[in-house]
């Protein structure tokens, strides 16, 4: 059992960016919605907003992924794309 007074261990995603931003995309186009859909589905004022997301530039918030993944059918844990193994990595921090 790990003594959790010297230490606490958790698993952080590294996130690729560019390449979720890609799968973004590509289940877009696989459900048949246009950008322009997207962005009458979430009020936005323009399309950059979605440009930015399919480009890696930043990812939607977690509220806007849900609703993502309700159209286009698919779990949250496929959408995104992570590190170049595509696995969590672990990370220990000392408590002091």
């Amino acid at each position: 059992m790990k003594n959790i007074n010297s230490f606490y261990a958790y698993e952080i995603p590294n996130v690729n960016l560019a390449a979720t931003g890609k799968r973004l995309k590509q289940l877009r186009r696989n459900a048949n919605i246009s950008v322009e859909q997207l962005q009458k589905i979430f009020g936005f004022n323009n399309l950059t907003t979605i440009y930015k997301w399919e480009s890696g530039r930043c990812l939607p918030d977690i509220n806007n992924m849900f609703v993502l993944t309700s159209l286009y059918e698919v779990s949250l844990e496929s959408i995104y794309v992570l590190g170049k193994e595509d696995k969590m990595l672990s990370r220990l921090y000392m408590l002091n």
